[in-house]
């Protein structure tokens, strides 16, 4: 299989990278298999202080799509190497045989863009991983382009963020997920109401529209079967009928979930944006605005209600929703859990921004969604299965 790469989307791909090390203070990381150095080199350029790693055995390999040999790769490569004495460390080898020679836990990312096969790419991750800081990031290149890619990264590494398009196909992730820094953003399926291909949607929504937020995924089910292996699940939070379930995360300790933060989705969203401001928002406890404040003013109590379609939450900060719940749960306590928030714990939260979060039907989406909008909701009919256009679009295709 070959792929032809414009300088558009080497572009945006060198371009994301140092937006990470830039977000996450990088000094040292490798490139394994720079090639002529178009990534290696603009890192370098923009990021000061920056050392790197440039690892490739320029094995010839006639026929190149981009050059005819692997010797005027090298040949480019090392004349332009020499301008970055101290700061570029050439390994004129095989990516396994560099790995040695390089300690563990040195490194805060490795850029890994050289074998695209299956096996080549997982012996690359399982490689360079140890060489990497607790707190560093693995990333490579052609997540969707190379089946072979996206099955090692799935099955070694589990969920990933993989902008696609905006990043030219460069996925990465955390070496360990941080509980302070990182978020997981989970779901709930329970019963039949909805089949994994709901889950493995989201996720793959999810994965398509974060850059720069290091992330988690996770689903709470009591029937796992049929997600996509490298989604991670667990029992279910609280094991009620209905989205009662949805009471457990404001225990002190939610089983499954490795952070402070979580963001909460329904299954039945669309994201249509990049979500990494909502989920860097400022904020203990947020949902979404009702559906219904659409038709009112935000000075009015309708205006002020929550629901609980998408959720960021601090883990533990709200105990006394779940001890709550507890005290009056043989009483009659409304349809669901975003009423009983409501009612009994009003101004407890904050409203999620409602340009961020729009309802398909009462927003009247149906043609298109307005800039800046991340999610969109549908509550009732129609689902998302059921509709064309540009839902078919992010949600049937993804």
């Amino acid at each position: 299989m070959t792929f032809h790469v414009n300088d558009n989307e080497r572009q945006r791909r060198r371009e994301y990278l140092s937006r990470l090390a830039r977000k996450y203070g990088w000094t040292r990381g490798a490139e394994v298999g720079v090639l002529v150095g178009w990534t290696f080199f603009y890192l370098l350029d923009t990021i000061p202080g920056l050392m790197m790693y440039a690892v490739d055995s320029w094995e010839d390999e006639s026929g190149s799509d981009i050059y005819p040999h692997q010797a005027e790769n090298k040949a480019e490569f090392c004349e332009r190497v020499s301008s970055y004495s101290g700061r570029a460390i050439k390994l004129d080898m095989a990516s396994l045989q560099a790995a040695e020679g390089v300690p563990d836990g040195s490194l805060d990312f490795v850029f890994l863009d050289a074998d695209h096969s299956y096996e080549g790419c997982k012996s690359d991750i399982l490689a360079w991983l140890p060489k990497l800081k607790p707190d560093g990031w693995i990333t490579g290149h052609d997540y969707n382009r190379y089946p072979g890619v996206r099955k090692a990264v799935d099955e070694v590494l589990g969920p990933v963020i993989c902008a696609a398009d905006d990043t030219d196909e460069v996925w990465a992730r955390p070496v360990k997920i941080n509980r302070q820094r990182d978020i997981t953003v989970c779901c709930l399926k329970q019963g039949g109401k909805y089949g994994a291909n709901y889950v493995n949607r989201l996720y793959r929504m999810v994965q398509k529209n974060v850059h720069l937020v290091g992330i988690d995924f996770l689903c709470f089910t009591d029937d796992p079967k049929g997600i996509d292996p490298c989604i991670k699940t667990t029992d279910l939070p609280y094991d009620a009928e209905g989205w009662w379930g949805k009471m457990g995360l404001y225990k002190e300790y939610v089983p499954g979930v490795h952070t402070n933060r979580i963001m909460f989705l329904d299954l039945d969203v669309v994201i249509t944006g990049d979500l990494d401001e909502m989920l860097e928002m400022e904020t203990d406890f947020a949902l979404m605005r009702d559906y219904p404040s659409a038709m009112y003013k935000d000075n009015t109590p309708r205006g002020q209600q929550g629901n609980s379609s998408v959720i960021l939450l601090t883990l533990g900060t709200r105990t006394e929703i779940w001890d709550g719940y507890l005290e009056e749960e043989s009483q009659d306590l409304g349809d669901g859990d975003q009423e009983f928030i409501n009612e009994w714990f009003p101004g407890s939260f904050d409203i999620i921004p409602e340009e961020w979060v729009q309802s398909y039907k009462l927003h009247e989406l149906e043609d298109d969604v307005p800039a800046g909008c991340m999610v969109v909701v549908f509550h009732g009919k129609p689902k998302p299965h059921e509709c064309g256009g540009w839902v078919e679009k992010l949600w049937g295709n993804v």
